[in-house]
């Protein structure tokens, strides 16, 4: 390691406490950039070493190995944001990735900017928000709604733009994700919205605020855990139970996986430190210094138990560093 990348780069940090799980054991190498040109050349010194890198966004939707990952953990820039001018009423706000989604949406709601309020209260940063798409079923909008574009840093250590539609966005992930060890870092994210009144854009946040305080469990975890079934004219499946369906999903055309788990007498459950939650079955808490296996394994005890009660598969929304 030489003498530049040494002063940058910790060792032997402990991931745990960076996580919203507050699982994980340590990071051999744990980086947080500050410019993109520093970014670049650590990224170049671990692709010259071999050495594996995971984006660690706010820490939520992950599950961390208690061996910790045996690679470089890179936080990357959160400094700027900036309102660029638009047309008409319509205004391009520009965050970096390693932005706190809260911090953008107080930025645009403070400036009577409309768009962003809908996501209020989903933890995490706008490079996480954008590589899972991030949003809240019971409005049915996602980040890929309001994004246009966004500056990437490529594996090869170009910087391109990219436009919303080549990121393929759809329920809970996006073209990102089939990169694998490839990893495309977003670096920065500009964002439509639209001028309007202060007073109602608030309104519109406080009211969905509310209504998600009182279904998030409090404690910690790493968000919902599985993804939400999406409702197929050609899944038989779904015809074996759809009068029990609440009408709130037929609407909306998905289930939701925490229904599917409550239905399965799961609420509740424990293995070591992790529970089901007793509030949301989709949330997964850390109870008592839980440890990855037991989580991994309340996981896998959900899906077994949902596949045989009700003929479906259920998707992580969360990611594994195992």
């Amino acid at each position: 390691m030489d003498l530049v990348i040494r002063e940058v780069i910790r060792e032997n940090v402990r991931i745990s406490p960076l996580t919203t799980f507050r699982i994980g054991g340590l990071a051999k190498y744990f980086f947080e950039a500050q410019n993109k040109k520093e970014l670049k050349k650590v990224i170049n010194w671990a692709q010259k070493q071999n050495i594996p890198y995971f984006i660690l966004g706010g820490g939520s939707n992950i599950l961390v190995s208690d061996k910790g990952f045996d690679g470089l953990l890179i936080k990357v820039p959160a400094k700027d944001i900036k309102v660029k001018k638009g047309r008409g009423a319509l205004r391009i706000v520009k965050a970096e990735a390693g932005v706190l989604l809260s911090k953008l949406i107080a930025f645009s709601v403070k400036r009577g900017l409309s768009g962003l309020e809908y996501f209020i209260g989903i933890p995490g940063t706008v490079g996480g928000a954008i590589y899972g798409n991030a949003g809240w079923p019971r409005n049915q909008k996602s980040i890929g709604d309001v994004m246009v574009g966004a500056t990437l840093l490529m594996p090869n250590g170009q910087i391109t733009k990219k436009r919303a539609d080549w990121f393929k966005f759809v329920y809970r992930s996006s073209k990102l994700k089939n990169f694998g060890s490839k990893k495309i870092i977003i670096l920065s994210a500009e964002f439509q919205l639209r001028a309007g009144d202060k007073n109602e854009i608030l309104q519109t946040q406080e009211e969905i605020l509310s209504v998600r305080k009182r279904g998030i469990p409090k404690g910690y975890s790493c968000g919902c855990v599985f993804k939400n079934i999406e409702i197929k004219k050609n899944h038989s499946s779904f015809f074996r139970f759809a009068d029990q369906l609440p009408l709130a999903f037929i609407k909306r055309g998905s289930i939701s996986a925490g229904w599917l788990i409550d239905q399965c007498g799961l609420r509740g459950y424990k293995i070591g430190g992790a529970q089901i939650s007793k509030q949301h079955a989709n949330f997964i808490i850390n109870v008592d210094k839980a440890k990855a296996c037991d989580v991994q394994s309340l996981i896998e005890i959900v899906q077994r138990q949902v596949k045989k009660k009700f003929d479906i598969n259920l998707s992580l929304e969360i990611e594994y560093l195992l």
